[in-house]
């Protein structure tokens, strides 16, 4: 009779390892549903997805942009001591990528970061 005893324990204390390793399940899964929220409360600034990669001379340009949005191209090449034809080129590229528009004429018109 010892022998059905002892089924019976180990039954039980495989039903227990059972409970006790859905309850780990269980802590898991909170633990990801914890870190998913975290995931959608903290935005990632980090991702590849948000920023613009701009080269030297590109970048050289918008920050001439950023910090007067009335300079004409002739201004930037004399501050950057580039030709005008230099700047034109990389105004002209970042214009393709859809980076940085122009809104007016040459002289009177207002340059516009799309994507910083």
């Amino acid at each position: 009779m010892g022998g059905v005893k002892n089924q019976a324990s180990q039954g039980t204390d495989q039903a227990s390892q059972g409970t006790d390793q859905a309850s780990q399940g269980t802590d898991q899964a909170s633990q990801g549903t914890d870190q998913a929220s975290q995931d959608i409360d903290q935005p990632n600034f980090s991702s590849s997805k948000n920023l613009v990669e701009y080269g030297k001379e590109e970048k050289a340009i918008v920050d001439l942009v950023l910090q007067d949005p009335r300079i004409t191209q002739q201004e930037m090449a004399l501050n950057l001591g580039w030709t005008p034809a230099k700047v034109k080129y990389y105004i002209a590229k970042l214009r393709q990528r859809k980076l940085i528009t122009r809104n007016g004429s040459s002289q009177k018109g207002e340059w516009k970061i799309l994507k910083n």
